[in-house]
């Protein structure tokens, strides 16, 4: 009786433990965030990427036109707002209506300051979020508490996903959206009835599409996953769920590829995946080797308008370039790029971890803030390379000696969706940036692989003597 009073209580103990390295952890992340956001001034936030989602928004809340044209005036003398002004605004559909849409909800007719601060400090919330979520799939994914603390430390800790948030870009929201989906499909393969496997697997499409709403970097492996399914005779007892997450994910595609069919006559613009592939066509992001070009060799390049006028000229200009130096650009698209894509710097920032010049940070004046940086840093790279053997490990033996099955199957889903999005980025410009949203799942994928190896290491110990 004792015997189960004692366990009892050490179980409970743990408990308590486990929630209130949960409260801490997340109370961390809230730190560092809100402060961050409050404290972060970014010189010209509405620029570049940016200026055209503020511009979407603007026009689609106060015109109904989803545009990209610059429409508003910030002249208070002026009546707002002026209809002829907005006349000016052209529907387009160069970029998807996911962020903007979330933008729509509080932006004003003028954005300023104070808008951008308001976006800054709700996408804090939504990173103690992305923290928390990190948390419980790495409690599905590990028995270790221990490893679902540290996951979640990693993520609360990363300065990527901090600064991030202080930027009106897409990859706060992103990174919401896949976590929530990749929780969804691990819930999904533990479910036991048919119907609730079904449901789920809708869920799951639909989620699948509102990231690629808002970044369409996943957009084409529903359909290669529909395909294997239909092609691959041992996926076949998965033909039903894989079928009701197709139907998810179109059902919430269809409006928008609707609109494009209505307005430019295709379901998608195609210039910026013609931009991307021709950007990402310059080894090391340099124009015929020339630093001075570093990160926007395009500018440098007398050929860069004909090779971005459709993606088939992208791919020819691309051809020529492999014809002409077959070993250098092979070594660009397999290693080269891989390397960039997971780099620390972002490539085209005007240094370090920021993608646009910031007149404050708290990475530079708080000490805490700076000490954070110079943890991640130096964990970084073994970090990435810890995430990518746990990609190839998932797929071997290695996990079955810790992990059970349905462990295995999430990080199988895990190493799935860091893959497809490295082979998407050796096709297109893999900036670091755009790595940044998938941090947790390397994190994850990396953490798996130390559980791995501590394993070995146990065995290992157990049958080599121990010298006296």
């Amino acid at each position: 009786m004792r015997g189960k009073e004692m366990m009892s209580s050490v179980k409970t103990t743990q408990r308590i433990a486990l929630w209130l390295g949960f409260a801490l952890v997340l109370m961390l992340a809230a730190y560092l965030r809100f402060v961050a956001a409050t404290t972060t001034i970014v010189d010209y936030p509405i620029r570049n990427d940016a200026k055209d989602y503020v511009a979407y928004s603007v026009n689609w809340k106060y015109a109904g036109t989803y545009s990209r044209a610059v429409t508003w005036m910030p002249d208070p003398s002026i009546t707002w707002p002026p209809k002829e002004h907005f006349d000016k605004a052209l529907p387009d559909a160069v970029r998807p209506p996911g962020y903007p849409a979330f933008l729509r909800l509080f932006v004003p007719p003028v954005p300023g300051p104070e808008f951008v601060r308001t976006a800054m400090l709700v996408q804090a919330g939504m990173g103690v979020l992305i923290v928390a979520i990190v948390f419980l799939l790495a409690r599905v994914l590990f028995s270790s508490a221990v490893a679902a603390l540290l996951a979640m430390l990693l993520a609360a800790l990363s300065p990527h996903l901090i600064v991030m948030e202080t930027y009106l870009l897409s990859e706060t929201l992103y990174t919401l959206l896949l976590v929530i989906g990749v929780g969804t499909s691990l819930w999904a393969m533990r479910c036991e009835k048919e119907f609730t496997q079904r449901g789920a697997a809708a869920v799951c499409g639909a989620l699948l599409a509102l990231c690629c709403l808002v970044r369409p970097t996943l957009e084409q492996l529903p359909w290669i996953v529909l395909s294997a399914t239909l092609l691959v005779p041992r996926l076949r007892p998965y033909r039903t769920w894989i079928l009701c997450g197709f139907l998810g994910f179109v059902a919430v595609m269809a409006p928008w590829w609707i609109r494009n069919l209505g307005v430019i006559g295709h379901l998608t613009d195609s210039s910026l995946m013609a931009q991307s592939l021709h950007h990402g066509s310059y080894p090391d992001f340099m124009y015929n080797g020339d630093r001075a070009s570093f990160g926007q060799p395009y500018a440098y390049d007398p050929d860069t308008k004909n090779a971005e006028a459709s993606v088939s000229s992208a791919v020819n200009a691309i051809v020529q370039k492999f014809a002409a130096e077959p070993g250098r650009y092979a070594y660009w698209y397999t290693i080269g790029k891989i390397k960039f894509f997971f780099d620390w710097v972002v490539v085209r920032a005007p240094q370090d971890i920021f993608t646009y010049p910031e007149l404050a940070t708290p990475f530079r004046t708080n000490k805490f803030f700076v000490l954070v940086h110079a943890i991640m840093f130096g964990l970084h790279w073994p970090l990435v390379i810890a995430g990518l053997l746990g990609m190839v490990s998932a797929w071997t033996r290695l996990p079955r000696a810790i992990f059970a099955q349905p462990q295995i199957h999430g990080m199988r889903l895990l190493s799935a969706l860091l893959a497809y999005a490295i082979l998407v980025h050796i096709a297109v410009a893999p900036f670091a940036r755009y790595s940044i949203p998938f941090r947790p799942l390397t994190y994850l994928l990396a953490l798996m692989t130390l559980l791995i190896g501590a394993k070995w290491i146990r065995e290992l110990r157990r049958k080599v003597p121990v010298m006296t």
